[in-house]
């Protein structure tokens, strides 16, 4: 058996080696044989297979190959060029012996993948590189890679620094870092000059401007070293009002006294101003000094007044009373009646008295609106031949004229004025109608009554004229003579006229056409009855014409559109063919002349892949763009299933929640998550710790007050980070009999001077100021006018008395 095997391999082999070199032997295909076995088919050259013997024992130690079911022919190739399999990763070559050979290399090639670089070939396949680096240093945009398109650098929003010291909260915007807050830089110190240098950040300089050291009793306030410092003003009385109790006089009435200026002056509005509102004429108010009230007393007698009374004049006071003399109202109109009232004067009321207003030509005169009135006379004689008129002196006159007038008699014309009278020329009425009756009535004018005589009206075509309504009318000749091939006509002179024509006409006979008239007969000629239509069958009735009758044969209607064309009703028609080839990008139509039409088109459609997008038509097939799945989500892992589209797992990797405030930020459900919040505290009273979401802590210098432990300073202020020491601290208890100065540690000390020294109280009415126990006092000035009706006192400021 072992050897039978091998003869046949041997005979294969012999078989393929000549179908290989080229010696003109065919290769030929396999046969079925008798039994159903498949073997070489037999020509001259090869010889057929040897079957298997079934009569010789199997060793069941050598596995029986069955014969060769098939023999595998040699690919020819001629060149290189023909062996190429499309894969970069081969190396293709002919031998015209064995065919084409696909050997794998090592050279570089491209995987498809745009965000890989340096691809190798490796075992047949195209192996990915090292991925490309995407970072384009713009810190405003997120960067990352799409295979199908290569980098990309998408616009955020997170924080950034845009050089600007000035500026905090810079945010990215647009692909560009845009600038935040403007950093306010205001210490509120009027002895500082502040400003923001964008390299910096703020700048607060000393300056020596004018200032308010808010001391009343210092002058030239100026700015140094930061602090406002003014110079003592040598007269200073008082800083408070309540400093100038002290030097009140009692007297309720002048006033109160204020410190205006460092001195002790009366304040005008406290100055006690008696008000008249309500008092009764002739009294006044007058204040009480002892009280500071107002009490009414009387004016003196012939003060000016008012008593008022508009009815009375020159009023004068008179024992606490105001009264005056009676006045006299004439206003010299009889139309008027003359009275005063006390509470408005004199009044002048019209009347409707009877009265005269001088004129002839009015009459029943009375008083209307303080004027006398007249109703005018009218002066009217009836007489166009009057020109009527009034005098004012005179009365009427009726004056004759020489104007056109009328008579009131229709049978004159021409009427005209003379001494006073109308009167005009005969009118002659004749208007030339024999069929009218001609009068003239002096109520109407001329009058022509319509007459029934006979007359002529001139006309050849008229019978029977008669008078009528004013006109003469004859009844119409008629000239028909009943022939449709004569035209018949009448001329007013002539008469009745026949004449023959060529006109169209009918001659009763419905089978003939295009009748017409000649030498007074109608004739026609023999009409065809065609239709045209294969769908009638053509005759003709001399009553009623042709007839096409309907009938039901095969035809056709000139339509590629139609199939099984037949007659119906007189019209050929057949039943639409379907024109569809199932393909939506193919508008399908039917060309009456041509049949169906598939035109391409450019719609949009369905592919049916949920990993495209944009399908639209091309050639005639459903093309769509490759989807990109990129929800922007860092929480989600993004892939694309051909039959659902996009896909976008939730993970739960670290992410970044663009908020700088937070750390440990992680995935969940799809979200970035914020992590812990972040503790901002750098420990410094002179900085405002914050925590900007776009860059995180933020410790900006502030201005806040602030304690630096020496008592001796006060206004202390935080600048550039630090508590700087505000103005020195002025320790004056404006006690003469004191030394002033301040300890750094517990503030001002107040040292009472020994008992006897010598001071100034700032009074002037007192004398030989000494310093008792830390206080300054001297003998007073006696005032004493000796008058007990009045109140003694010195006035502090100039030392004068007060009575």
């Amino acid at each position: 058996m072992k050897i039978l095997h091998l003869v046949v391999m041997g005979t294969l082999l012999a078989a393929l080696s000549a179908c290989s070199t080229g010696t003109g032997i065919t290769p030929t295909t396999d046969v079925t044989g008798e039994d159903g076995t498949i073997g070489d088919a037999v020509d001259g050259n090869v010889e057929p297979d040897v079957p298997v013997n079934p009569d010789v024992p199997v060793n069941p130690d050598v596995p029986v190959n069955p014969d060769v079911e098939e023999d595998v022919p040699v690919q020819p190739c001629g060149s290189d060029a023909e062996c190429d399999d499309g894969n970069a990763c081969t190396t293709d070559k002919c031998d015209p012996k064995t065919g084409c050979t696909h050997e794998n290399n090592t050279e570089s090639c491209d995987d498809g993948d745009q965000c890989t670089t340096e691809d190798k070939c490796l075992d047949g396949a195209c192996v990915a590189g090292t991925g490309i680096d995407c970072d384009d240093l713009n810190p405003c945009t997120d960067d990352s890679c799409d295979s199908a398109t290569g980098c990309l650098h998408a616009n955020n929003a997170l924080s950034c620094d845009d050089g600007d010291a000035c500026s905090v909260g810079d945010a990215c915007l647009d692909g560009q870092c845009g600038p935040g807050t403007q950093i306010e830089c205001k210490d509120e110190n009027p002895c500082t000059t502040d400003s923001c240098d964008k390299e910096k950040g703020c700048v607060l300089e000393n300056n020596t401007d004018p200032c308010d050291d808010g001391n009343g009793c210092t002058e030239s306030d100026t700015c140094a070293d930061g602090a406002c410092v003014g110079k003592v003003t040598p007269d200073c009385q008082c800083i408070a009002d309540e400093e100038c109790k002290e030097f009140e006089d009692a007297n309720l009435c002048n006033g109160t006294l204020k410190c205006i200026d460092k001195l002790c002056q009366v304040d005008e509005t406290t100055v006690v101003v008696c008000s008249t509102e309500g008092l009764p004429p002739c009294t006044m108010a007058e204040c009480v000094p002892e009280t500071g009230e107002c009490l009414p007393v009387n004016e003196p007698d012939e003060t000016p007044c008012d008593d008022g009374n508009f009815c009375t004049s020159a009023d004068a006071c008179t024992a606490g009373t105001c009264a005056g003399t009676g006045i006299v109202c004439d206003d010299g109109n009889s139309c008027s009646d003359d009275t005063c009232d006390p509470a408005t004067g004199c009044l002048f009321i019209a009347n409707t008295d009877e009265c005269d207003d001088l004129s002839a030509c009015t009459k029943d005169d009375k008083c209307v609106e303080f004027e006398c009135v007249g109703a005018a006379v009218e002066c009217v004689d009836e007489n166009p031949c009057t020109d009527d008129s009034c005098d004012p002196a005179l009365g009427c006159e009726f004056l004759n004229n020489s104007n056109a007038c009328t008579d009131g008699n229709l049978c004159t014309d021409g009427d005209v004025c003379g001494d006073g009278t109308c009167a005009g020329d005969v009118v002659i009425c004749d208007d030339g109608n024999p069929c009218t009756d001609d009068s003239c009535d002096p109520a109407v004018g001329c009058v022509y009554t319509p007459n029934t005589l006979a007359c002529d009206d001139l006309n050849a075509c008229t019978e029977k004229d008669t008078c009528k309504d004013g006109a003469c009318i004859g009844e119409s000749l008629s000239c028909d003579d009943k022939n449709p091939c004569t035209d018949d006509s009448c001329d007013p002179a002539t008469g009745c006229a026949n004449v023959n024509n060529e006109s169209g006409c009918d001659d009763g006979d419905a089978c003939t056409e295009k009748d017409v008239c000649k030498d007074g007969k109608c004739a026609g000629t023999a009409l065809v009855c065609d239709d045209g239509n294969p769908c009638t069958d053509d005759s003709c009735d001399k009553e009623k014409g042709c007839l096409f009758v309907n009938n039901t044969g095969a035809c056709n209607d000139g339509n590629a559109c139609t199939e099984n064309d037949v007659c119906k009703d007189g019209a050929c028609a057949g039943s639409s063919i379907t024109c569809s080839d199932s393909n939506p990008c193919t508008d399908d139509s039917c060309d009456p002349a041509k049949g169906c039409v598939f035109t391409n088109n450019v719609a949009t459609c369905d592919d049916s892949d949920a990993c495209t997008e944009k399908d639209v038509c091309k050639d005639g097939k459903c093309v769509g763009a490759a989807l990109t799945c990129n929800d922007g989500n860092p929480c989600t892992d993004d892939s694309c299933d051909k039959a659902t589209g996009c896909v976008f797992q939730k993970n739960t990797a670290a992410c970044n929640d663009n908020n700088a405030c937070t750390n440990g930020d992680a995935c969940k459900d799809g979200k970035c998550e914020p992590g812990a919040a972040l503790v901002c505290d750098d420990k410094n009273v002179c900085t405002s710790d914050t925590c900007v979401p776009a860059v995180g802590c933020v410790f900006v210098n502030n201005l806040n007050p602030c304690d630096n432990g020496d008592k001796c300073d006060e206004g202390d202020a935080c600048l550039d980070g630090k508590c700087i020491g505000g103005n020195k601290k002025v320790c004056e208890d404006n006690n003469p009999c004191t030394t002033d100065s301040c300890d750094p540690a517990t503030g001002c000390v107040f040292k009472s001077l020994p008992d006897g020294t010598v001071c100034d109280d700032n009074n002037a009415c007192t004398n030989k100021d000494v310093c008792t126990a830390g206080k300054c006092s001297g003998v007073g000035k006696i005032c004493n006018d000796n008058n007990p009706c009045t109140n003694d006192s010195c006035n502090p400021v100039n030392q004068n008395c007060i009575f």
